[in-house]
């Protein structure tokens, strides 16, 4: 029984390290680091208890658990973390350096144990069980990590509940019913323990492995490394409009960086004041006052199948144009000119946001890389040769960059396996341009941008998918978008052929 011991502490260190270098390999956004740091604290646990176990005295033994207090101390704390930045729940910076502050405390009183009685008030060396061990009496500091553990783990179970009732995408429920089960096995190992069952063997080791196996699940099943999360990070995150997210019931979730910069107090306690205040100069049409500048005020309404599901408020700011729109005509002409250079800027930021968002699809998939951007360069060069004209030829460009966008919601397992797809998988992979085509067709800037998205899959023949349609019913920009697609892809190397020749 004791080798079996051994041999699952080793497994599960070899099991973190390859996760703990999958993680890394992928950094990229903040979710990446909690999870990292979960994922290293949990390894440092697992050592630390193995030299615990392997100790012959009990000075040795010791340091076994002083080491592994190194990541156990904050296990649980960065599991909260980890749980509400995936549930999108943010908690203020004060509370959050509090609990890190009484972590580290923790680990302190344990590293420091032989001094004080504070977190052990005894600690004795047995040989009865699996295998020698230490045995503690608990001091007061003890049941306090005791008790946030057990308050952290309900806090998340809550707010986990909350997200899967609360979600209608498929996908999130699934991560959701992930993180679920990861804290289940947490709580049962931590039980198994407390009660004595486990013969001196700390089962919160285990389990910690066994939540790792459940997150790299998460991950490569259901994308918890978030590509949409890395998108808007990448390109939210750097609009020079400030932007402020609330739900359907007007809390506020979110606020980009050029919005914090004009409300400091997004960061503390007045988000409530803040968005009252938007909500009524947007309602009477008034211009918002913060200090000397001055911002126009839009509201966007988020709607998930004709269901409102939040809205965002997007903050222009107009103080050159509130200041100097009087009455000289060279002001009108500055005006003019600067009015001409915001349409480009934005025209530009566009194109940009849109090329962002096509290299991110085909990120998901290995094997396209560059290929939205092909297609849509084919596709403008035919339709030059069609006759159509520079507007039309942007348009028909940004709707071609985005005729892949529903690959978002195809399993990176499917687009990137190996082998030979089964007719399931094939039936998954036709899925996106039905997701393409819902996601676009809100989108009223770049015309044809769902038609192409949703039919570029169509056949002349009526043999496509995803309605059969054939002929002229097939609208004419997916048409050309459907040529350029099937000449990138003969084009293109793939695991089961080389390109052909052009």
């Amino acid at each position: 029984m004791f080798y079996g011991i051994i041999f699952l502490q080793v497994i599960s260190i070899v099991i973190l390290f390859w996760e703990l270098l999958y993680i890394f390999s992928k950094w990229s956004s903040k979710r990446h680091s909690f999870l990292l740091m979960l994922i290293l604290s949990a390894l440092v646990n697992n050592m630390g208890y193995l030299v615990e176990i392997l100790s012959g005295t009990m000075e040795s033994s010791l340091f076994g658990t002083k080491l592994s207090y190194i990541g156990k101390a904050y296990v649980s704390l960065i599991l909260l973390f980890v749980t509400l930045d995936f549930c999108r729940i943010a908690i203020p910076r004060w509370i959050s350096s509090v609990l890190v502050v009484l972590h580290t405390s923790v680990w302190i009183l344990v590293l420091t144990c032989d001094y004080h009685t504070m977190y052990y008030n005894s600690i004795s060396y047995v040989q009865e069980g699996m295998f020698p061990h230490l045995v503690f009496g608990h001091g007061i500091f003890y049941y306090v990590f005791l008790g946030s553990m057990c308050i952290y783990f309900s806090i998340c179970i809550v707010c986990l509940l909350r997200k899967y009732f609360h979600s209608q995408r498929r996908i999130t429920k699934n991560q959701t019913v992930c993180f679920l089960i990861m804290f289940i096995l947490a709580i049962f190992g931590l039980l198994l323990f407390l009660l004595g069952l486990t013969g001196g063997y700390d089962s919160t080791d285990i389990s910690y492995c066994l939540c790792a196996i459940i997150l790299m699940i998460s991950m490569r099943r259901y994308d918890l490394l978030g590509t949409v999360d890395m998108a808007k990070e990448y390109v939210v995150d750097k609009l020079t409009d400030g932007l402020v997210v609330v739900d359907e019931d007007g809390t506020y979730l979110y606020s980009n960086p050029a919005a914090k910069s004009i409300f400091v107090e997004l960061d503390d306690a007045e988000k409530t004041v803040i968005l009252r205040n938007l909500s009524e100069h947007y309602t009477n049409n008034k211009n918002l006052f913060v200090g000397k500048q001055v911002y126009e005020i839009e509201f966007q309404t988020l709607n998930m199948k004709e269901k409102p599901r939040g809205g965002m408020y997007l903050l222009h700011d107009i103080t050159d144009s509130y200041y100097y729109t009087e009455h000289l005509e060279e002001a009108v002409r500055i005006q003019t000119q600067k009015a001409e250079e915001r349409r480009q800027k934005v025209e530009q930021m566009s194109l940009q946001m849109v090329e962002t968002l096509a290299q991110v699809i085909d990120a998901k998939d290995k094997y396209t890389k560059g290929h939205s951007t092909r297609v849509a360069e084919y596709a403008v060069l035919l339709a030059k040769e069609m006759g159509y004209q520079e507007e039309e030829l942007g348009n028909l460009r940004y709707a071609a960059l985005l005729h892949d966008i529903g690959k978002i919601g195809v399993p990176d397992s499917i687009l990137n396996k190996p082998s030979k797809l089964t007719n399931a998988e094939y039936e998954v992979i036709k899925t996106h341009s039905i997701i393409g085509g819902d996601i676009l067709k809100n989108v009223d800037n770049i015309p044809d941008a769902e038609d192409v998205a949703r039919y570029h899959h169509e056949r002349y023949d009526g043999k496509g998918y995803p309605e059969q349609r054939k002929g002229t019913e097939i609208p004419e920009k997916a048409r050309i978008v459907c040529v350029a697609d099937a000449y990138d892809a003969m084009n293109s190397k793939r695991i089961y052929r080389k390109a052909l020749t052009k």
